[in-house]
């Protein structure tokens, strides 16, 4: 942006910083914006999974080695991991749905 010429943002900035690196419209005929997002989430749900995955082999070993406390840490990670793969899943789900409704003439909220 220029000197001199408003942001346009400027008063969303302290209330939504996370809306503030957005351009409206929000999504292009094609939904194109929704479909980067779109991909980005299934990457977040991919990786999410690995994560997973590789933590129940670390509480697996931890218990086999005798390691119980860490074992019970690790364990309340694998919770956490566990809750945010929900939360990538239902982000993705959502995305899926406003594309599809896109695609078919319908408007972002």
């Amino acid at each position: 942006m220029s000197a001199g010429v408003p942001n346009r943002f400027s008063g969303i900035r302290s209330i939504a910083p996370s809306l503030a690196g957005h351009a409206f419209p929000l999504i292009s005929a094609e939904g194109s914006l929704i479909e980067q997002d779109l991909a980005m989430v299934e990457q977040h749900v991919t990786l999410g999974l690995l994560h997973i995955e590789r933590q129940v082999q670390i509480i697996a070993t931890l218990k086999r080695q005798g390691h119980f406390a860490a074992e019970a840490q690790a364990a309340r990670i694998l919770v956490t991991f566990e809750e945010m793969q929900v939360e990538h899943e239902v982000h993705r789900d959502r995305l899926w749905r406003k594309l599809q409704e896109t695609k078919q003439g319908g408007v972002w909220p």
